[in-house]
């Protein structure tokens, strides 16, 4: 049987990075952190341990400091991680981004799609830069992705971009702006934790006043 090196040995000397590292399940964790502290992997089928040298980088939506304290994330490996800690916004708080990060993904696009899109209308850039994006960069991302797909030309408009981005929806009256901004911040909350409970103890509210919140006919300050 050959032996797997795996991406640790193909990764010796760089960088590998770990999307979303709150959701490696509780087992995992440990044989990572092993490979951490020994620098040294064991590959699939073979006979003696490989020394390893690779640098980490690690993503997570999850707060981990929360998961640590509820017992779903090791605290050893936590801090073997956290050496250094960068917190990037949600993208709607960098909206100035967004046409940069735009270019970048419709050039990978076209490369993956094997589509020759220029660039982005300026009716449609406007629609994406005013979109809340709840899901960051990977909801910018399949977006455009649809919006090549479905599309055709040099250009993607407005209407390649209609069925997901339906134009934008907020009341303009004071008291349903703040509703609305009011339910956004909310929902961002709710998919950076774990549950509702821990969302309304970093909301400083109760979980019933969430709930009361949440329901389709609540107002701002109900």
């Amino acid at each position: 049987m050959q032996a797997n090196p795996g991406l640790f040995v193909a990764a010796d000397g760089g960088t590998l990075f770990l999307d979303e590292i709150g959701e490696l399940p509780f087992p995992l964790q440990v044989k990572l952190l092993r490979i951490i502290e020994e620098r040294l992997v064991w590959p699939v089928g073979g006979t003696r341990a490989v020394p390893v040298d690779v640098r980490i980088i690690a993503s997570t939506n999850r707060d981990l400091v929360a998961e640590v304290a509820a017992g779903r994330f090791r605290t050893d490996l936590f801090y073997r991680l956290n050496v250094l800690y960068v917190k990037v916004p949600p993208l709607r708080e960098r909206r100035s981004d967004i046409p940069l990060l735009v270019d970048h993904l419709v050039g990978r696009l076209n490369v993956r799609l094997g589509t020759s899109f220029l660039a982005v209308e300026r009716e449609a850039l406007s629609r994406l830069i005013n979109h809340p994006w709840p899901g960051n960069v990977r909801e910018l991302e399949n977006v455009l992705e649809r919006a090549m797909v479905l599309g055709s030309g040099d250009l993607i408009s407005v209407q390649d971009l209609s069925a997901d981005l339906p134009g934008p929806t907020h009341p303009r009256d004071l008291r349903g702006a703040v509703r609305w901004f009011e339910r956004q911040h909310l929902e961002d909350v709710l998919a950076e934790t774990a549950d509702k409970r821990q969302a309304a103890r970093v909301l400083g509210i109760s979980l019933a006043s969430l709930y009361r919140k949440l329901s389709p006919g609540a107002g701002p300050g109900k």
